[in-house]
């Protein structure tokens, strides 16, 4: 298991294989951040692609130039697919409508259940 702190992300590598990420509580994501983040998926990258599980449950949002860097080619390059955990249905809903909106260039979804999640994620390896 590999481990990776940023100032506004915890992200651990699980035997599974997916990266598992936490977003600080009430932490608003600048590009910077997603670039320190994206640093720190490069540290723990061993050649392989990721499962990425991002819990965003507490997170009090993110710039617009953040969002398009985690949609973009950049990330892409570490990551098969994506489960965003939100916290209720309507988060769940709205997120749906923004990444209808918004492609990204590997399979993202979001979910309100870790179990469920955790299984859509299998379902690529």
């Amino acid at each position: 298991m590999r481990q990776v702190l940023t100032q506004k992300e915890q992200m651990v590598l699980l035997d599974n294989g997916i990266l598992s990420c936490s977003v600080v509580e009430d932490a608003y994501l600048e590009v910077e951040d997603g670039r320190e983040i994206l640093e720190g998926v490069k540290s723990i990258y061993n050649g392989k692609k990721f499962l990425v599980l991002v819990d965003i449950r507490k997170i009090k949002g993110a710039s617009s130039d953040c969002r398009r860097l985690f949609q973009g080619k950049e990330i892409a390059k570490y990551q098969t697919a994506c489960a965003l955990l939100v916290g209720s249905p309507i988060a769940n809903l709205l997120g749906n409508f923004f990444l209808g909106l918004n492609k990204t260039k590997f399979p993202i979804r979001l979910f309100t259940n870790e179990a469920k999640a955790v299984s859509w994620l299998e379902s690529y390896q």
